[in-house]
């Protein structure tokens, strides 16, 4: 029922796989994940940052998975970041830990109001992050995130209709449009 946000700096010998994608080199980076996620941690000596988690329950008025692709299962659940957003975040992780441990009577609505500008601020970042892939031909496009929803579900989806259905396109389209950019058949 948890999800999760992990802002890590000086993590080069953190892994993290999340589902099938292996993520090496964690630093300066933020991961995400669902309740639907498997994770697993490789931690590193020179690890440091923040781990959030918190239930869907404690933001009622947003569909998390709707409004932040970064938690969906085919979406890019991580994201390299720069020093200045590093810095940024960590402030804000600052705060809601600061929050967290206070006595405040107005607590709990502080952290719902920090924790859904700090959502909203990492939902610009994904989306800035996303930009790579601005230029690129709607194929291209489309075999890049057939790639990344290959290496998060093999094991559970083994047909193209299924990854078809997952990036909404017929499984011919498909087939035709990542045969004709990767040289390889989407099975």
């Amino acid at each position: 029922d948890w999800y999760q946000v992990v802002l890590l700096e000086h993590s080069a010998d953190a892994t993290l796989r999340i589902n099938t994608e292996s993520v090496p080199d964690l630093s300066d980076s933020v991961s995400f994940a669902s309740p639907a996620h498997v994770l697993a941690w490789v931690r590193g000596e020179q690890q440091r940052g923040y781990i959030l988690y918190f239930k869907a329950a404690f933001l009622p008025q947003i569909e998390i998975e709707t409004v932040f692709p970064y938690f969906r299962l085919d979406a890019t659940n991580w994201l390299r970041l720069t020093p200045s957003e590093i810095a940024a975040l960590s402030d804000s992780f600052a705060r809601l830990l600061a929050s967290f441990n206070s006595d405040h009577p107005y607590r709990i609505p502080i952290l719902q109001s920090l924790l859904t500008a700090l959502l909203y601020d990492l939902l610009r970042l994904y989306y800035a992050g996303q930009d790579h892939l601005r230029g690129q031909s709607a194929g291209q496009v489309l075999a890049i995130r057939f790639q990344q929803l290959v290496n998060q579900h093999f094991l559970t989806h083994r047909t193209v209709e299924s990854y078809a259905t997952l990036l909404h396109v017929s499984a011919d389209y498909l087939s035709a449009t990542v045969k004709a950019i990767t040289g390889k058949t989407a099975s």
